[in-house]
């Protein structure tokens, strides 16, 4: 019977990066191993970043399995199973509303063949600000049913920036009138310190159950996104055009993320979110950079980039 980890979290957490330790993990102990990833925005980029890790992918794409693709989600499960994978690693969309998990993975055709193992929350210790109700919500059904809470980023924290941190999933929970109160099932180890140990304890801490009022709404519509497939100068240019787009020049911009060549014939990866700019230097790949936030001025967001060089015959 397969195995089902969800590993959840808001835009911008981290998910990508966990599952690229976790499932190395994994491996290791002998598992076969399918990660589902649901993107949103364009497809491809975190199916990318972990195909070069020699991890196997199987994309969903076109909409959130916890809405337009819940069909496609429930069968890709089964069929997964049919093939004999006996862990499952589904990382959904930064806004993928739980709520609609446990209808999918409880339909008798999926309890035949499949268990769920652990749900793990990715949360980034530096709050967000401006967010939505929904998206509040959103972060609200993520963190309801952890297992573990597993803090990102934590080793630029002060020690105080990690019990505020904490204190503000509590005062999330209690603002929806949650009993969940989140202390020791807080992971806040930094992670190229992490162990088999912690692995196999997050492998095995399962899930909770809460009651709580669902709320309904088109959640795909809280943030939008747009894609880039074109070039900077140098590494400084790239460094400079980032800066800018994450500053509020270009709307209200919360994650960017892909890969851009630069003339110079050097190539970087970049993963930025609110509180943190990444940029290093990777293999050769296509052009293509995922930008999602609100507002987003695609226009203003072009000035800082060059088009695509054409080849001269």
């Amino acid at each position: 019977m397969a195995v089902i980890d969800l590993i959840t979290g808001f835009l911008g957490a981290g998910k990508t990066t966990f599952i690229k330790y976790y499932a190395d993990y994994l491996i290791r102990i002998g598992e076969s191993v399918t990660i589902i990833e649901n993107e949103f925005g364009a497809a491809g980029v975190d199916t990318a970043f972990l195909q070069g890790r020699g991890l196997k992918i199987n994309q969903l794409t076109g909409g959130c399995i916890c809405c337009s693709q819940k069909v496609n989600f429930h069968d890709m499960l089964l069929e997964l199973s049919h093939q004999g994978c006996s862990h499952i690693i589904v990382e959904p969309s930064g806004i993928y509303n739980m709520d609609e998990f446990f209808d999918i993975v409880n339909s008798p055709a999926v309890r035949s063949c499949c268990k769920v193992g652990s749900i793990l929350t990715i949360a980034d210790p530096h709050p967000l600000t401006d967010l939505s109700e929904e998206a509040m919500y959103i972060m609200y059904s993520q963190l309801l049913n952890t297992g573990k809470v597993i803090l990102s980023k934590t080793g630029n924290v002060t020690p105080e920036d990690i019990l505020s941190s904490i204190a503000d999933l509590n005062d999330l929970m209690k603002h929806y009138k949650s009993d969940r109160i989140f202390g020791t099932d807080v992971c806040i180890k930094n992670w190229s310190d992490f162990t088999d140990d912690d692995f196999e304890s997050f492998r095995n801490v399962g899930c909770q159950a809460h009651w709580h009022e669902e709320k309904r709404f088109d959640h795909s519509r809280l943030y939008s996104s747009t894609t880039l497939a074109d070039f900077c100068q140098n590494e400084a240019d790239l460094l400079h055009a980032l800066k800018q787009i994450m500053s509020g020049r270009c709307g209200y911009i919360l994650r960017i993320k892909g890969y851009i060549p630069t003339l110079d014939g050097n190539c970087y990866e970049v993963n930025c979110s609110a509180n943190e700019l990444l940029v290093t230097s990777c293999r050769p790949r296509n052009a293509l950079l995922n930008i999602i936030g609100k507002d987003i001025n695609r226009k203003k967001i072009k000035e800082y980039f060059v088009e695509t060089p054409k080849v001269s015959s």
